[in-house]
């Protein structure tokens, strides 16, 4: 059937089906409507006119067909409508284009309902096929892209070679200045947040265990690990690491007529002034990460021993021991009190311990360390 033209209102039914052909590439189909009013018009309309309409009925398509180089009559895009819930009132359809990719009709973009009870959203390659989406810009052919061969999205590039455990999100062109900008309100608590978790969110303890972020009124930028606070600097410069490693102990009693035959006698610090981390523990310090820590030591002696060639005093680490050494036998007589320090940047793997012990060579068994003697130390590095 061949219908160059018709015209008028209420006209009556033309059975299906109607073929529109000809032999040039002029339009074959035109729906002119003359109404001045502001109406919409032209109108086309698909109507599935079903006496039993049902949740997932396919409403609708239109067919873009051509033949391929065989002579084959095939479908290269198709726009398809489904009825995805007939509720009277709560009605939902879903619109579906689909194109073909490498000889196989592939679904590229859908809007609406994927179900009766599912989410009204947008998708784009529902089919999770190897299809690049891209977004461009004024100025940028990749504003934003998603490589759905690689899993990867990306702004302002498509070059996904990076590092594999860093590359679920990559933002740079690779010419110039590249970031990324969080922008928050000034007031007080406004802050902007980058949060590390390892679990679903809802789970407070696991979803946000790893925090970097900026609070605007106070200028302070935070770091937590663990969902605890790591490390604080304000707009001063000022840094605070309150879970550094850091410790300073003092003795808590007299240790009275220590050995006098060249042996290591433990100086005891039974006084904890702070412990950050708790690390020490029975006179000893145990390195809780490898790296290395500046130590002070300070042995107040009463009742010293002239009659001894010397006392020394040694920082007794894993790896190596630091020694100070100070020779009495010059003095005139004994004397009542005598400080040896001791200052040291110490290499420490994890796990390794330090000590303070004395060595008084010869002598008398009379001398005492004072309980005000005192050790200190501190991750430098």
């Amino acid at each position: 059937m061949a219908i160059s033209k018709i015209s008028g209102s209420g006209l009556g039914t033309i059975n299906s089906p109607v073929e529109f052909t000809s032999a040039d590439n002029l339009t074959q189909l035109t729906l002119t409507s003359t109404d001045a009013d502001a109406t919409t018009g032209p109108v086309l309309d698909l109507v599935r006119d079903s006496g039993s309409p049902a949740d997932g009925d396919s409403i609708g398509q239109i067919k873009f067909t051509a033949d391929n180089d065989a002579g084959e009559a095939t479908i290269y895009s198709n726009i398809n409508n489904t009825l995805r819930d007939a509720s009277n009132g709560a009605e939902d359809g879903q619109f579906q284009v689909n194109v073909i990719t490498n000889g196989a009709s592939v679904d590229h973009l859908r809007m609406g309902r994927g179900s009766a009870n599912g989410q009204s959203e947008v998708v784009f390659n529902e089919g999770s096929a190897d299809i690049d989406f891209r977004v461009e810009s004024n100025g940028n052919a990749n504003a934003l892209v998603v490589d759905g061969g690689t899993d990867t999205v990306m702004i302002g590039t498509t070059d996904t070679n990076f590092n594999a455990g860093a590359d679920n999100l990559i933002v740079g062109t690779g010419s110039g200045d590249c970031g990324i900008t969080i922008y928050t309100g000034s007031s007080v608590g406004h802050k902007g947040s980058i949060f590390f978790g390892d679990t679903a969110a809802g789970d407070a303890a696991n979803s946000q265990k790893g925090q970097i972020s900026y609070e605007q009124n106070n200028e302070i930028m935070t770091f937590f690990t663990n969902n605890t606070l790591t490390m604080q600097m304000n707009h001063l410069g000022s840094v605070s690491i309150p879970r550094q490693p850091a410790f300073q102990v003092k003795g808590s009693s007299v240790q009275s007529n220590i050995a006098a035959d060249n042996s290591f006698v433990a100086v005891a610090f039974g006084t904890e002034i702070f412990d950050l981390g708790g690390n020490f523990a029975s006179n000893t310090f145990t390195a809780p990460v490898t790296g290395k820590y500046q130590m002070q030591v300070n042995v107040q002696l009463g009742n010293v021993d002239s009659a001894s060639q010397y006392y020394f005093i040694r920082l007794a680490t894993s790896n190596r021991n630091y020694d100070s050494i100070l020779s009495v036998n010059q003095f005139n007589g004994d004397l009542s009190h005598l400080t040896l320090h001791l200052q040291i940047l110490a290499d420490m793997d994890v796990s390794d311990t330090a000590l303070v012990q004395i060595v008084q060579q010869s002598g008398t068994s009379q001398t005492d360390i004072d309980a005000l003697s005192n050790f200190s130390g501190f991750l430098v590095a």
